[in-house]
């Protein structure tokens, strides 16, 4: 019978993002990590994290007026953390050197992009004589076509350090001047393929 005798495998991913860990606006630190900013979440509230459009500006929890990227899905907080700046004898202010960082190297608040995929096999075997074997044989991966996004998209650099405060902007001396930091892109893991074969053995 045609509907009887169907083999199905499946491989099924179910995975959790990476801890991720910020780069940049660092300079001088001797262990490359940075300073957690007093009262600054690492995950934004939920009513900013979504897709931006580059001309859209928000209010940052610590009242900063941010305009984030274009074709990109903010998330994590780009004034969470900061490099460390001094001032000089003439008032001016400039990166610090030879100064240790308080944030861990990563963390399990920032994370990449999970998996949720299935791959499935479908396959059967019909004797179409004595001597003579039909295999038909279909390979689908991504079978339900989620949407899955690169597990390395995420942008964690802050950009340069910025050495004075820019009050009106809320920008505090030591933070990082990148737009896109906290934010992934478009792209994403292959949709729904299908692969069919049919095989003759005699």
């Amino acid at each position: 019978m045609i509907l009887g005798g169907w083999q199905i495998g499946t491989v099924v991913t179910l995975q959790s993002g990476f801890p991720l860990a910020p780069t940049d606006a660092n300079a001088g630190s001797l262990d490359g990590r940075h300073n957690l900013v007093p009262g600054e979440p690492l995950v934004l509230p939920a009513a900013l994290q979504g897709w931006y459009n580059g001309t859209t500006t928000i209010t940052l929890p610590d009242g900063r007026e941010y305009t984030p990227c274009a074709q990109c899905y903010l998330k994590y907080n780009p004034d969470a953390f900061a490099g460390e700046v001094v001032t000089t004898p003439n008032g001016s202010s400039v990166t610090n050197v030879y100064w240790m960082g308080n944030a861990a190297i990563d963390s399990g608040a920032l994370r990449g992009p999970g998996r949720n995929n299935v791959d499935l096999t479908l396959s059967r075997n019909f004797h179409l004589r004595e001597n003579m074997l039909l295999s038909i044989r279909a390979n689908v991966t991504n079978a339900f076509n989620h949407t899955q996004f690169l597990s390395n998209s995420y942008n964690l650099d802050l950009g340069g350090t910025v050495a004075a405060a820019a009050p009106a902007m809320g920008i505090i001396a030591g933070e990082g001047g990148s737009n896109s930091y906290g934010t992934h892109g478009l792209a994403t893991y292959d949709p729904r393929q299908i692969i069919l074969e049919g095989r003759i053995q005699f």
